[in-house]
């Protein structure tokens, strides 16, 4: 419940090095793997079961704190201009530019926000 929200937190902050920022997020996983196995052998040697069930959930319980350090973004809203429902619904002609024959298609709000498509007609 922490691995997941926390590699998709970490996307949402970075543009251009998002990939970047994503495997190192990724690493923590792998590293996590590295340093809990030892840790918890020497941990149930020293402070039995209980204890190292107590131990651990108490380093997990950090994930809570550094869940609250993440900010929400205010990424600026477009406002769409309205579209007619009939409108959505015609059957316009359309072509895709670079693609050599002309498409028909539905029109619909998502396509014409598109650059590389045009209507015709």
């Amino acid at each position: 419940m922490a691995y997941l929200p926390a590699i998709v937190a970490v996307s949402f902050y970075f543009e251009q090095r998002r990939s970047l920022a994503t495997g190192i997020a990724v690493c923590g996983s792998g590293i996590g793997t590295f340093i809990f196995a030892p840790l918890t052998n020497s941990l149930l040697e020293e402070y039995s079961w209980k204890g190292t069930v107590l131990i651990e959930a108490g380093i997990l319980l950090n994930c809570i704190l550094c869940g609250m350090v993440f900010r929400p973004l205010n990424v600026p809203k477009k406002n769409p201009d309205p579209v007619e429902p009939e409108a959505v619904m015609e059957e316009k002609p359309m072509v895709v530019q670079g693609a050599g024959q002309p498409k028909t298609g539905i029109k619909s709000a998502s396509h014409s926000e598109l650059p590389h498509i045009s209507q015709v007609g």
